[in-house]
């Protein structure tokens, strides 16, 4: 068994070179024909591999996931902060991982971690540590998060078709303490950014590569 990287990180790498429909592809441009080509070429390289084995052995091609256009990525805890969720006791002088910030649990209200996908915490006493949400007043907050983020727009003001879901809704049976809110920018055509941005550095909205 093993492992082809490069058709990930291709997709990652030259995906708006190819794709009409993302906001940086300019038509005929060097790298059109990248991704199509790097897929010719590890066709030929399979058909040798294929020539030295027989007819007895099972050979299976399988993809861990898909891959699609990113627009870019929401600062999903910037955007938690700007809006009086989540409070630092020092602001950063440059970006910096929401886990490297000194949170001021005191007065936070959510959080969020996670990947391509924000996975949003609610401070809820009795749960966390230093919870700060009343039991009572968790789902009325959680639809509020879900509504307010669901409507983050993209940097010209317009929607991004973002899902928010609660975990509840998804999954017949919830282990340990799962997240809050699954979040999925632009279904999923933005992902997600876990760096704490400094104010002054808005907006939100980041560009991406790919």
């Amino acid at each position: 068994m093993f492992v082809e990287m490069g058709t990930d990180r291709i997709h990652h790498g030259f995906w708006k070179f190819l794709d009409p429909g993302h906001r940086g592809y300019e038509k005929g441009n060097r790298f059109e024909h990248a991704i199509r080509e790097y897929y010719k070429y590890l066709d030929r390289e399979l058909g040798e591999l294929l020539t030295l084995i027989d007819d007895d052995t099972v050979v299976l091609i399988v993809s861990d996931h898909g891959a699609k256009k990113m627009d870019g990525g929401i600062c999903i805890n910037e955007w938690l902060l700007q809006n009086g969720y989540l409070t630092l006791k020092h602001m950063p002088s440059s970006p910096t991982a929401i886990d490297k910030c000194e949170v001021d649990w005191s007065k936070t209200i959510a959080w969020s971690e996670g990947g391509y996908y924000a996975r949003l915490f609610i401070n809820v006493k009795g749960r966390e540590p230093e919870g700060v949400v009343d039991p009572k007043d968790y789902e009325q907050l959680r639809s509020e998060l879900a509504e307010q983020i669901a409507a983050i727009p993209d940097h010209n003001g317009q929607p991004i078709g973002t899902k928010v879901h609660k975990p509840q809704a998804l999954y017949r049976n919830l282990n340990n303490i799962p997240p809050d809110l699954l979040i999925y920018f632009g279904d999923p055509a933005r992902f997600t950014r876990l760096t704490m941005i400094p104010a002054r550095m808005t907006p939100i909205t980041r560009k991406t590569a790919f």
